[in-house]
């Protein structure tokens, strides 16, 4: 029911007040985020898949990746989905792809063919004020009954 009310919700926010309004406002929470856990040293020394600083908005994670790899990485699972009959795939398959450390609650959140595929959203911040920093969020969130049709 939350997921549908937040659905409804963002749909009504970008009737009311426009795309480029909606986009502004997802930026501002982004940059709230970052602000509120800033990476650490270690973070920024570690080497990972990419060039780029990311956060993971959804379990509040920074690493290292691409674009197009989190692009190809949703991608990836999306076509297991649909076209090779899976119907549904966990968070901790899509960290896996990305290779980010699964989390407990990965195990129990995920996506459904039926409710909705794996829908990114980005934003580029600066992360301690001069580091670029590429925010994943989920535009459609993982649920718990997700293995449910």
């Amino acid at each position: 029911l939350s997921e549908t009310a937040l659905k409804e919700y963002k749909n009504k926010v970008i009737e009311t007040i426009g795309k480029k309004k909606e986009t502004a406002i997802h930026d501002a929470v982004a940059q709230e985020q970052i602000e509120r856990n800033p990476p650490s040293q270690e973070i920024l020394m570690a080497e990972g898949c990419g060039r780029t600083l990311c956060y993971d908005a959804t379990f509040g994670r920074y690493f290292y990746s691409d674009i197009e790899t989190l692009r190809h990485a949703a991608n990836k699972l999306n076509r297991q989905m649909t076209v090779m009959g899976e119907a549904y795939v966990s968070l901790n398959e899509f960290y896996a792809e990305i290779n980010l450390p699964m989390v407990d609650a990965g195990y129990s959140l995920g996506w459904n063919l039926y409710k909705g595929q794996i829908e990114l959203e980005f934003s580029s911040q600066l992360a301690n004020g001069t580091t670029p920093c590429l925010v994943m969020s989920f535009g459609i969130m993982p649920d718990y009954k997700y293995t449910e049709t």
